[in-house]
């Protein structure tokens, strides 16, 4: 569990799609998603949810539901993937501008699948910030047998094994930015580290991780 009942729990922002609780004065913003079918449709709350994030106070983030999209090719099965590559290039932009995790998915591949099984895609997940996948020690998502509906649902899985140390992530959008070479020269060119070889490379990639 990643509260229990007795801790301070507060909603400070409902509405029927989302709310930010404040939890040991920590905030979290649960997001509920449900996607339209078309494209405009989907990227006008893609859009919203960005303009949120940047309005907000820092905390976490965990956005789930039904996108009605997928990030990849194989994430879909069984239809035509002509005309969607776009959808495809914007949803994942929209995960990396929201700086949020797909964490790996086990039990079923998809999520949705069509009444005479012959499409299926993964349309339904969960995203999380890296603080919350931290703190709530999440491994991956597990899609179960769907009953009568047919998207299945999805669980979050939370452990507290101790994986090892968590491996560097870099954003697209840092290549763009006209001082980023400048940066990464300057950082890694001033670190005065000594040692062996392989030693001074583990130190000045952990010094850049951190001045990123």
């Amino acid at each position: 569990m990643p509260f229990s009942l007795n801790r301070a729990c507060a909603l400070l922002a409902p509405n029927k799609q989302r709310i930010c609780v404040e939890l040991d004065s920590q905030l979290l913003y649960i997001i509920n998603v449900y996607s339209p079918c078309s494209i405009q449709g989907k990227r006008r709350p893609w859009k919203e949810l960005l303009q949120l994030k940047s309005n907000s106070e820092l905390g976490d983030w965990c956005i789930a539901g039904d996108f009605n999209a997928v990030s990849r090719t194989s994430e879909r099965k069984g239809s035509s993937e002509e005309g969607r590559s776009a959808e495809r290039r914007d949803f994942k932009q929209f995960i990396e501008d929201m700086d949020v995790v797909d964490l790996p998915v086990s039990g079923k591949r998809f999520t949705w699948f069509s009444a005479d099984g012959r499409s299926m895609s993964r349309l339904d997940r969960f995203l999380l910030t890296d603080g919350l996948v931290d703190k709530w020690k999440a491994s991956g998502q597990w899609v179960g047998e769907r009953d009568i509906s047919d998207h299945c649902p999805i669980w979050l899985l939370c452990s507290f094994k101790n994986w090892g140390p968590k491996p560097f992530r870099s954003n697209n959008c840092w290549l763009e930015h006209k001082d980023f070479l400048r940066f990464v020269e300057h950082t890694w060119n001033n670190s005065n580290i000594k040692g062996r070889k392989a030693f001074i490379l583990k130190e000045k990639l952990k010094l850049l991780r951190e001045s990123l």
